[in-house]
């Protein structure tokens, strides 16, 4: 085992030398090229297989005349022997040619006397060798004739040479036999070239600032022989667009490794660096991938339209290049604003403001938003990449309207109160028109006018399908003015006998009529609560705001069914309120049946206040409209409940009728809070509302100890996390163990732990989290002081994890620290000491990933630590576990395998050491191509990085 390890250490020193000095050996090639074909001219009637293997044993003078197999290729007197077609595909192409020569092996039959010698025709003629075939004894060592000196140099000669022998002997008939036939060549195979080539595009495609990453081009890479690594390339883009881009990389096809990347390109030329990209004989594709900035990063409007094109113009490799990577697709990133619209008007009514313009003709136009304020102009922007709706406050102003239509009213003003608006405009990628258009007219003040016309009268009431204990009644809307504008209310009244009107006001009112639409439009109305098989008739009456109110409509009548139904509804049992924000609630109920819990009822009458509800006062509580029309029974129903006020408790209630009407008992009363709103302007979204507190004790286990306390964890972890409780005794020094673990954390990453204690103590408690990556963060330990009842430890902020891409990176490189976090935190760093920058800010998945430039760290060992905080400058986690990197000088880290920054005759011996160990683990951590085995590659990455 010494000899072998001396033995590889001695060629070891010969090719580290052999590199240092500048020298290489190149060693010559050797081929035999058999044929592999017979000329049509020859006519020994043998096979080519006798000629190209040797087989000198056989004694010539045994052999009379031509035997197929007999081992030898027998040229009888008179006869050709002709070949052509000589096999050199094994010869790379490009090759040096050094040497050719003719070699063959003969033997003749005793009393053979021709004269003819081995000739050979290249392109020329037949050309006599030196080789003449005569009786000897045996068969006769090896002949050769110099075909490279008689002009026989290229693979294309050697190849179409025709080598002939036509035996002439004088006496009797005797055979020159030949025992084998061939061209050697000698050849030095041309230098390993590594080829970039244009692969298959992408499509061009359009993206909006903000986007993820998008393919731009994809280019091959290949190499004529053996492996190569590709570690630095240049990325040339179109002119001007770098302004619009926060990464250029290099990945592989799937786009699932990244080799390179580029921060923030300060130009068109991207140089990237450190890239490690494979290349093997195989022809494999690579992508350019480019990601856009955001719209906070992007220029102010009007901005520009970014056409990205880009290939890679230069690499960095062991071999010689070659190839183009020729075009890429286009890639248009959008942050130019749209036009404004023209022609903006406005006219004031009566509490209300009507605006009109024309939208512009830009392709990507998606809407108008209109903001409105009181008392004085208004200057305020959207915030390009924002959406908004109707009532969102931006500055000073509000949001009056959202629409992609040509007009808006504004409803519900102050008369006598001037004002301002501003129209803007947004494309489908969410920009905004730079300066917005001030309609004509600006400010507008509502008035009340002097209206005296009252709604027409409507000619077309009809009564329509039926049950035994409700019509339908349906008509066209009036006008506010005659048949012009919009009314405020109906007045839709029944009887038994005929309406008229003197007697209208007598008759039945229904309650609850529609709000009336706009004139024209279709309007109906259920009229509930009738009996069956009875005829009733019906009239309506109009009113405007004043009110003045229109004559009496038509009289339709319509007779209701017979029915025998008087099982009600079941009352609802799952009734629950969730989700709160600061003015809605979300309620769900699984539906009953229109008799018990079988069929589909009719109605629900959903009600709310902020005291609990009972069936005494349910009437009185507040009416909820649009509930959805029941569905068949056990269908899950759901509605959100609006217009509620912000951090107030509400009870809910319901109750179901079918269409006698039959109406249910009342259901459970759950209730929920609200929230409370945000200051403006509005933060990012919140967390999730936390679990729900506590249940109640749990009963004393069967035969057990009686519980004596219950402890509650509750804080903020990360999405898809498992967690670990960890105790030890009432001292410090106590021994740790886990009181229980896989305990889930919800998709909000907030966790809630609840923990039984049998006797009363003074204990140390700890949360253990494991991220989706498999890394750990803990919170510090909690004195916990378990008595009777329920002891809480609230508002727990685990620290995130942290997990680096490399322990070495080059001075200037960039490090990679990724992590779990809450959903609405930023993480915030800090090496050795000094508190770094800020997380851009990763969507809410519950990860994040830093990217540390090292360029101001000296060369050493570095530690990091991160913590997260709110986003609103709320809670701060504790730091989380410290990482150790180092910095290195090296253009190949890996190199430094003893970490003193520098790459000497130290680390040479280091890696000897490990190259000759029978350790597979310590052999391993010469790995440094990370193709998970150590060979002759990651001796050759070492070697260079030395001799860098």
């Amino acid at each position: 085992m010494k000899l072998i390890k001396f033995f590889i250490f001695i060629i070891a020193i010969v090719v580290l030398f052999g590199f240092f000095d500048g020298t290489s050996l190149v060693l010559a090639d050797t081929l035999n090229a058999v044929p592999n074909a017979k000329h049509a001219n020859d006519n020994t009637g043998e096979a080519l297989s006798e000629i190209t293997t040797d087989n000198s044993s056989v004694d010539p003078d045994t052999l009379s005349a031509v035997v197929a197999s007999d081992g030898v290729y027998t040229v009888d007197k008179g006869a050709v022997m002709q070949f052509i077609t000589f096999d050199v595909s094994s010869i790379p192409v490009g090759s040096t040619i050094t040497a050719v020569s003719l070699r063959l092996q003969f033997g003749a039959e005793d009393g053979y006397n021709g004269t003819n010698s081995v000739r050979y025709d290249n392109g020329g003629g037949l050309t006599n060798t030196t080789i003449t075939p005569t009786d000897i004894t045996g068969f006769s060592a090896e002949q050769s004739y110099n075909l490279f000196s008689a002009g026989v140099d290229t693979l294309s000669e050697i190849q179409n040479i025709d080598i002939e022998f036509t035996s002439n002997d004088g006496g009797a008939a005797d055979a020159i036999h030949f025992d084998y036939l061939w061209i050697t060549v000698t050849y030095t195979p041309p230098a390993a070239t590594t080829t970039i080539g244009n692969g298959t595009n992408p499509s061009n495609s359009s993206i909006a600032p903000g986007a993820s990453a998008t393919e731009l081009d994809t280019f091959t890479l290949q190499t004529s022989t053996g492996t190569d690594t590709v570690t630095a390339a240049t990325a040339t883009l179109a002119s001007g667009v770098s302004g619009g881009l926060s990464l250029v990389e290099i990945t592989n096809n799937a786009g699932s490794t990244t080799y390179c990347s580029q921060v923030d390109p300060a130009s068109s030329t991207v140089s990237l660096t450190s890239c490690g990209i494979p290349v093997t004989t195989t022809l494999t594709s690579f992508k350019i991938r480019i990601t856009p900035k955001s719209h906070a990063d992007m220029p102010a409007p009007s901005g520009s339209t970014y056409s990205v094109t880009g290939t890679i113009t230069a690499f960095t490799s062991t071999n010689t290049q070659a190839g183009t990577d020729t075009n890429s697709a286009t890639v248009t990133i959008d942050n130019e604003s749209p036009a404004n619209v023209t022609g903006a008007t406005g006219t004031a009514g009566d509490a209300q403001v009507s605006l009109s313009w024309t939208n512009p003709a830009d392709s990507d136009y998606t809407s108008t938003i209109i903001l409105r304020r009181a008392g004085a102009a208004t200057s305020d922007t959207p915030t390009e990449g924002t959406t908004y709706v109707v009532g969102n406050t931006i500055g000073s102003s509000t949001v009056a309207c959202v629409t992609s239509s040509t007009s808006c009213t504004d409803t519900g003003l102050t008369n006598g109160t001037a004002y301002h608006y501003r129209i803007y405009t947004r494309d489908d990628d969410v920009n905004y028109s730079a300066t917005g258009v001030v309609p004509t007219g600006s400010p507008f003040t509502p008035a009340a006018a002097g209206d005296t016309t009252a709604p027409a009268a409507v000619s077309d009431l009809a009564t329509g399908s039926v049950t035994s204990s409700s019509i339908v009644v349906t008509w066209t809307a009036p006008g506010d003015d005659g048949n012009t504008g919009t009314a405020t209310t109906y007045d839709l009244r029944y009887s038994t006998s005929t309406i008229t009107d003197g007697n209208f006001s007598s008759a039945t009112q229904v309650s609850g009529e529609p709000t009336p639409s706009v004139a024209g439009s279709s309007e109906s109305k259920t009229v509930t609560g009738l009996s069956a098989s009875t005829t009733y008739f019906f009239a309506l009456k109009t009113s405007d705001e004043v009110p003045n109110t229109s004559a009496i409509s038509n009289i339709p009548s319509g007779t209701t069914s017979a029915s025998a139904d008087t099982t009600a509804p079941a009352a609802v049992s799952d009734l629950a309120a969730s989700n709160p924000s600061s003015s809605t609630l979300d309620l769900d109920w699984t539906a009953p049946g229109d008799d018990g819990s079988t069929g589909t009822a009719t109605s629900y009458d959903i009600r709310y206040s902020t005291s609990t509800i009972t069936d005494g006062n349910f009437s009185s509580a507040t009416a909820v409209s649009g509930e959805p029309t029941p569905s068949v029974a056990g269908s899950s129903e759901s509605m959100t409940v609006t217009g509620l006020s912000e951090s107030t408790t509400y009870f809910f209630a319901l109750k179901t009728s079918d269409e006698v009407p039959n109406v249910s008992a009342i259901s459970n009363v759950p209730s929920g809070t609200t929230n409370t709103s945000p200051p403006p302007p509005p933060p990012p979204p919140g967390p999730p509302p936390p679990p729900p507190p506590p249940p109640p004790p749990p009963p004393p286990p069967p035969g057990g100890a009686t519980p004596i306390g219950r402890l509650y964890f509750h804080g903020k972890a990360y999405p898809d996390a498992s967690l670990s409780l960890l105790a030890r005794g009432g001292s410090t020094f106590a021994p740790t163990y886990e009181v229980d673990s896989n305990i889930p954390v919800q998709t909000s990453g907030f966790f809630y732990i609840e923990f039984t204690s049998t006797q009363p103590d003074v204990f140390y408690y700890a949360i253990r989290a494991t991220d989706k990556f498999g890394a750990s963060a803990q919170s510090t330990f909690y004195e916990v002081n378990i008595q009777r009842g329920l002891t809480s430890v609230e508002n727990i902020f685990l620290p995130p994890t942290i997990l680096l891409s490399r322990a070495t990176v080059r001075k200037g490189d960039f490090l990679a620290v990724s992590g779990s976090k809450f959903v609405t935190s930023s993480i915030k760093y800090e090496i050795d000491g000094v508190e770094g920058g800020v997380d851009p800010e990763y969507p809410d998945t519950g990860s994040y990933k830093l990217l540390v430039n090292t360029a101001d760290l000296g060369v050493g060992t570095h530690a990091i630590s991160v913590w997260q905080q709110d986003r609103n400058l709320g809670p701060r986690s504790p730091k989380s576990i410290v990482k150790s990197f180092i910095i290195s000088t090296l253009l190949v880290p890996a190199t430094d395998l003893n970490g003193d920054g520098k790459a000497n005759i130290s680390d040479w011996s280091i890696f000897l050491f490990r190259w000759a160990s029978t350790d597979t683990s310590l052999r391993g951590t010469l790995d440094l191509n990370q193709d998970g085995k150590t060979d002759i590659s990651d001796f050759s990455i070492f070697i260079r990085g030395l001799r860098r």
